[in-house]
């Protein structure tokens, strides 16, 4: 199995939740810290943040943003991962589609509604059969059921004044067609679920729908706030959003199939100053970029030709000791403060999976570990001296 071992760690954290919660080693606990200081509380209260975490090639920054990302969905956020490398994120409509991927409205929506009625005191059981419908079999008055729904819909959709007006349209029209009040079509529900997700609608099906506005560069942000508020009244958190490889945004030749010109750069820079700017707006929101060093060494491309941003990415107090509080994360810093016992963690951990057992010149491990050098890539030594040492001890290959 040693030959997997080297896929595992070399081509990106591994897939299956349960493996890469065995592989994963938390320098510094940074992510314990994380999970405690921000998703159990600062974000749960309605805060937001954003983080830049830099270094070297191997240095498991990966690895860090899944376990992350996994820990966040765990705890009931939504979470999304991507690659700057593989999908545009040059303006803040394309971010807010990348978040809006794999979110399904009509199941938030239905959330809401079983939360509402519950709330009016009824015990609808939530099946196939539209609410309204059941309370009419259960010998209520429709009408008298209606209006008491309407008014509770105006006051927490309509009315709510952190809530866009089209985008409360739009929750409101799935909200009387999933209560049963007012049915809509399947083509008019699709159009409204779509607008939702962030794709283009027509004109003249918005305007028929009632919903006014387009989201596009610049309403996305006023409908990622409005989304951001209504969460909770859906049982959601927040939302967790992981962009790792961001350094390829300082690439002027990428290999990938997104390509970041000055203009796309300086555009989604301004995106993230806006939202590091707007920390009382964006509630229960967390933003995760993840890359290598150039962007900071990178005058030209990297965060510091976008003054705006760098002022505020920038740690006002320097220290020796990490500060796990700062928007700028060095994790390079991280594993040289955590020392050679992490390293070790991660040898053992690597050893018995890949040997299928406990290995027995641990020991050996150990002092060929404790020779590396901090200064350079942290898990990419660590995997050869481990697949070295199991080949040495008759580690077993398959």
């Amino acid at each position: 199995m040693t030959g997997s071992l080297l896929t595992w760690t070399a081509e990106g954290p591994p897939t299956d939740p349960l493996l890469l919660r065995d592989l994963f080693v938390d320098p510094l606990d940074l992510v314990g810290f994380l999970r405690c200081r921000y998703l159990d509380s600062y974000l749960k209260d309605g805060g937001s943040k954003l983080k830049l975490l830099v270094g070297r090639e191997g240095s498991g920054k990966s690895h860090l943003c899944h376990f992350l990302a996994a820990a966040a969905k765990d705890l009931g956020y939504i979470t999304r991962v991507v690659s700057a490398g593989e999908l545009p994120l040059f303006s803040f409509d394309q971010i807010y589609r990348q978040i809006m991927t794999g979110v399904d409205p009509a199941d938030l929506v239905r959330k809401y509604t079983l939360a509402l009625v519950k709330g009016l005191g009824y015990t609808y059981p939530g099946q196939e059969e539209r609410f309204l419908d059941w309370a009419i079999a259960q010998g209520r008055d429709g009408r008298l059921v209606s209006r008491e729904l309407q008014d509770h819909l105006g006051r927490d959709l309509t009315l709510d004044r952190d809530l866009d007006r089209s985008f409360a349209t739009a929750l409101t029209l799935l909200a009387a067609d999933e209560l049963g009040m007012r049915p809509l079509d399947p083509a008019a529900r699709l159009a409204v679920i779509a607008w939702l997700q962030g794709h283009p609608v027509s004109a003249r099906q918005r305007n028929w729908l009632q919903i006014r506005k387009a989201i596009d560069r610049y309403s996305a942000r006023l409908i990622f706030r409005s989304f951001l508020h209504f969460l909770p009244k859906a049982g959601v958190k927040g939302v967790v959003l992981v962009v790792d490889d961001f350094h390829l945004v300082t690439e002027t030749r990428p290999g990938g199939p997104v390509k970041y010109t000055r203009t796309r750069r300086d555009d989604l820079y301004e995106s993230m100053r806006q939202v590091i700017d707007e920390v009382d707006a964006l509630k229960g929101f967390l933003m995760l970029l993840s890359g290598r060093r150039a962007l900071l060494d990178d005058e030209k491309h990297g965060v510091r030709s976008y003054e705006a941003l760098w002022m505020r990415l920038q740690n006002e107090v320097r220290s020796a000791k990490v500060n796990r509080f700062a928007d700028l994360l060095d994790l390079d810093a991280i594993w040289e403060q955590h020392g050679h016992a992490g390293l070790v963690e991660i040898a053992d951990r690597l050893a018995r999976l890949a040997g299928g057992g406990p290995l027995q010149n641990l020991a050996c491990l150990h002092e060929q570990i404790k020779s590396l050098d901090l200064t350079v890539s942290e898990t990419a030594p660590v995997r050869r001296t481990v697949s070295l040492v199991l080949d040495a001890s008759g580690g077993r290959e398959s």
